[in-house]
Order: C-alpha cells, then structure tokens, then sequence
C-alpha cells in the first residue's frame, strides 16, 4: 500500500497525502458492521395538500467520541422539526462511542478495522457510508453533523425553511460560535444538502479538504452555497489552529485546492491575531507559495482551477465588502 504522502514527480517525505491515492475498493473494504435495529423518527407533517412531506436525515461519524457523542444525538434528536433518521457511522471507535449512542435507538453502522486509514481517508470513508444509507431513505434533505456539534433547538427548521423557498440553494449551514467564517462557504460542522445538488456533485473525493472542495463544485454547476450568520451552533471540541503544524497543512492544501496566492494573502490578513501570532498566518502563506514554485502534481482539471479564480475572487469581494459595512455601522 502506498505511504501517506504527497504523490509528485519529486520525493517528499514531510507531509500527509491529500489527495487520491487509495483505490475506492481499499479504502470502502471493512471487517464487518454492526447496525443497531433502525427507528424511524418522523419529519415535517403532510399538510393535506396531497403532495409528500419534506424530510431530512442526519448523518454523522465518530472516531472515539465518548466525551462528546451525546451532546450531539441529544440535540439532534430534540430539533423541532424532527429528523427521518440519525445515521452514526462508528468509524471503528476502541472507546464507548457505540455503547453510548446505541442507547438512543438511532441508526448505527460499524467500521471494524485492525489499522485505522489516516484521518481524513477515513472520514470521508464513513461519511460516504452514512450518505448511502441516508439517500435509502429518499429525503429531500441530508444534515451531516460533526460528533461535537451541538444544535439550537430549531437549527434545522430555520435552514430548512430557506432551502425550501429557494431550490437553488445546495448547501447551507449556520455560523459556529465564535469562529471566522466566509460569507458563503456553509461552516463544516453541521451543513445541510439538498439532495439533488449532492447528486450532482457526488460523494466526496478522497481529499482532505473535502468539504471546501464539494462547496467549489456546487457553486461551480449553479449552486448557491449559504452560511447564515444570525443561525448559530456550537462545536464542543476546539477547532481552532494551535500550531505550526496547522498553518502549514493549511498552506499545503489551499494550494491542492487551486486557490491564488492572492486569496491566502487575504487569509493571512485576516488570522494575524490567531495564534501563534503573525507567525501562524505567514507559515501558512509561505507553504502555499513554496508549493506553488515548485508546481506539485495536482489531481482535478483545468476547467476546476481556472473556476476556483472566480470562486477566491467572490469570497474575498464579499469578506471586504462585509468588514467595509462592520466599520460603517461602528462609526455610524
């Protein structure tokens, strides 16, 4: 099997592999699984006009969350507007994960693995597995919620119902609280998909940074992509970046993703007072230019590079334009 690297024409030996390396059929093979006997919860009412409810199903993966998987089923479980189904995918988790969760009656599906595939490969490994159980369900709408996340009671009726008067919106999230986010680019951490758009734009790639780079092609093929500042959710687990480390995977995977120099000249800008300090941000910009010299191998085509411009374009037009009315109304 091949290392955990960047693959290129030249030999790299200080960074994790970002990209496709791993055959679909390595990384979707599994000793076993252990579902939990289904419970369906149900979604919105019919209203009597004939036509079928709207419904939504949540899917989410945990890797040894015990400290923080019931906080995430309670709240969603407890949403105002009921889900079809929570889907767990228990990615292999060597804690009390399972026995925790499986006390609530919601869906479970098992990985069972003797080595866990690095982080992100395994992420994207399970969460697949929770979509293609949750499109059984045929919903009109998928959660994916990280296992720390936390909801407001009506997180998922407020989004929904702006999803609903606008068709064209394919993914769309509230702001986590307390954290910098851009306008439309739907926070990570509990973002909903029509599911027509994520039939368009697939199952995520095995990538790090797949949810960015499934964000890019929605607003690529027509999609509006949302983050509601006034909807706010909690994450329990900090994801904030607290080394060297962070910043540089970031430098390295902005580049991967084919977003200018220019637009992480603009990110540095904005994290300077992130820690650590002026250091962190430029890190994360020297990586990306290093990267960009030397004109490492990248996987997607041109047609995506030449859009994700435009796409770094907009997102720096409306940061500015949203700390230009900040300003205003502080001096106003």
């Amino acid at each position: 099997m091949r290392s955990n690297y960047f693959y290129s024409s030249r030999k790299i030996t200080i960074i994790p592999h970002l990209f496709e390396g791993f055959k679909n059929s390595v990384l979707e093979s599994y000793s076993g699984c252990v579902p939990t006997r289904a419970v369906k919860i149900r979604g919105w009412n019919d209203k009597g006009n004939g036509e079928r409810p709207m419904k939504y199903v949540v899917v989410s993966s945990a890797y040894n969350e015990e400290k923080y998987i019931e906080g995430m089923i309670k709240s969603v479980l407890g949403q105002s507007i009921k889900p079809e189904q929570l889907i767990l995918i228990n990615d292999g988790s060597t804690d009390n994960t399972f026995q925790i969760a499986k006390k609530h009656g919601i869906f479970i599906h098992t990985i069972n693995t003797e080595k866990r595939l690095w982080k992100f490969y395994s992420m994207v490994r399970a969460l697949n597995r929770g979509f293609k159980f949750a499109l059984k369900y045929n919903p009109d709408y998928i959660l994916k919620v990280d296992s720390d996340g936390i909801l407001p009671i009506d997180y998922a009726e407020r989004i929904l119902e702006r999803m609903e008067k606008d068709k064209k919106i394919g993914i769309a999230s509230g702001k986590i609280r307390n954290r910098k986010m851009w306008v439309n680019r739907p926070s990570d951490g509990a973002k909903m998909y029509n599911v027509a758009c994520f039939k368009d734009i697939g199952f995520f790639n095995y990538v790090s940074a797949f949810d960015t780079h499934k964000i890019i092609v929605a607003n690529m093929k027509g999609w509006k992509t949302i983050n509601y500042s006034d909807i706010v959710y909690d994450e329990l687990r900090s994801s904030a970046f607290k080394g060297f480390k962070e910043w540089y995977f970031t430098g390295a995977v902005r580049y991967f993703l084919g977003f200018p120099l220019w637009h992480t000249v603009g990110t540095m800008i904005t994290y300077f007072n992130d820690e650590p300090y002026f250091f962190g941000p430029l890190t994360m910009f020297f990586t990306h230019l290093i990267f960009q010299i030397r004109k490492y191998k990248r996987i997607f085509d041109e047609r995506y590079f030449e859009y994700v411009k435009l796409f770094a374009y907009y997102e720096i037009k409306d940061r500015l334009s949203d700390m230009s009315k900040k300003i205003l109304r502080k001096m106003a």
